[in-house]
């Protein structure tokens, strides 16, 4: 069985001490990116939120112009 020498070994843990060392800055950048991609999903969500109200406000609006509509009809007996 060949010997395995201290330099190997040495060398061998620095490698794997430098893939560790990469994957832990590739772990942050991706950790970065996330947070950004969450940010952005609550923009989104707020938006969505947002334009729901302005079509409910919108509904309501639409509701009480047929209301008036329907009393002006009354008034001039128009109503068919």
């Amino acid at each position: 069985m060949a010997e395995v020498s201290l330099e190997f070994m040495q060398d061998m843990t620095q490698r794997i001490m430098d893939g560790f060392a990469t994957m832990h800055d590739d772990m942050q950048d991706v950790k970065t990116r996330l947070s950004a991609v969450e940010r952005a999903v609550i923009g989104l969500r707020r938006d969505q939120t947002h334009d729901a109200a302005n079509a409910a406000h919108a509904q309501d609006r639409m509701d009480r112009l047929g209301e008036r509509v329907a009393r002006i009809e009354r008034r001039l007996e128009i109503v068919s």
